[in-house]
């Protein structure tokens, strides 16, 4: 409680207002990472997936963009990138972020541009005349950037880079050039100091995965979150005294019993023992009307969920 209330009196007004209007309290990956963000340090966050490790790396950030607001105005220039491994996953950041931004009423005030290779050309030149304060992108799309003078005194201004899925650049070609990429920003900053955030679900070794993200001769705080969620597991099995009817076994009284089970929950996973029964259940799922809003596995113990 200490440590929540500490961090709460640390952040700008109107985000912590908004902060506790939108959430009950802050998560440990947000207690672990938000501190080491206000403080301009670089960190390696692991933590496990639904724990709000996203929302921890961009807190600090629009801390920081609030205090610059309220003191000297916000000048147009990139203030974070937010890099990420897969289009899609940019283009649902994109779109997250705008959640806490009107939230704050600063729909007026900030600027979020995606660039990927399918942005368009009004949307490139526009950034390249006025850029936002936000660039969510991917490796490749940055190092175009990186290559542009006229893009790349936009980048100058950056204080905060935010890796997503730091695992998935570790020891391949994207990852390689993401580190030129990062090198190629600090460089751009001059002396001051590039804040780097790495989040993952999956990462290890820590030590090797924050020197990848920091280079070599800089320090970078390592942080593993943990999440805690009540898990209540019903087994549902068809065996009964009499399971079979007395003209044989069709599978239809098993559908029924399932069918009320999969209206009264938003995801299931239907398990068989043989495929021709996983295939059978699908087929069936298909042409029930009622399983459209739901969320449902079926796969037999030896193959993938389909």
């Amino acid at each position: 409680m200490k440590k929540e209330q500490a961090l709460a009196a640390r952040l700008h007004p109107r985000l912590r207002d908004w902060f506790f209007a939108s959430f009950p309290g802050f998560t440990h990956a947000q207690l672990l990472c938000v501190p080491a963000v206000l403080n301009r340090e670089s960190i390696l966050l692991t933590s496990p997936t639904g724990s709000g490790k996203t929302l921890a790396g961009f807190l600090g950030v629009f801390d920081s963009v609030l205090r610059e607001l309220e003191s000297n105005g916000l000048k147009p220039g990139v203030r974070c990138i937010y890099i990420s491994p897969l289009r899609a996953l940019a283009y649902d950041i994109e779109k997250n972020l705008r959640g806490p931004i009107t939230g704050m009423g600063l729909e007026n005030e900030l600027r979020i541009h995606l660039r990927t290779g399918d942005t368009p050309a009004s949307e490139r030149t526009k950034f390249r005349n006025k850029p936002s304060h936000f660039l969510v992108t991917t490796p490749e799309s940055l190092a175009i950037l990186l290559a542009q003078q006229s893009y790349a005194q936009h980048l100058a201004h950056t204080k905060f880079v935010i890796v997503d899925e730091l695992h998935s650049f570790a020891g391949n070609k994207r990852g390689a050039d993401l580190s030129i990429s990062l090198e190629r920003l600090q460089m751009l900053r001059g002396q001051s100091n590039l804040c780097r955030v790495g989040l993952s679900a999956t990462a290890a070794p820590l030590d090797l995965l924050a020197q990848f993200l920091v280079g070599k001769n800089r320090h970078c705080r390592v942080a593993e979150a943990r999440i805690e969620k009540e898990q209540i597991v019903d087994v549902f099995s068809p065996i009964r005294r009499d399971p079979y009817p007395p003209s044989g076994y069709t599978g239809v009284r098993l559908y029924a019993e399932l069918s009320q089970l999969i209206r009264s929950r938003q995801s299931v996973i239907v398990f068989t023992n043989v495929r021709v029964c996983a295939s059978s259940c699908r087929n069936w799922r298909t042409r029930s009307k009622f399983i459209t809003l739901r969320w449902i596995a079926v796969c037999d113990l030896r193959s993938k969920i389909v």
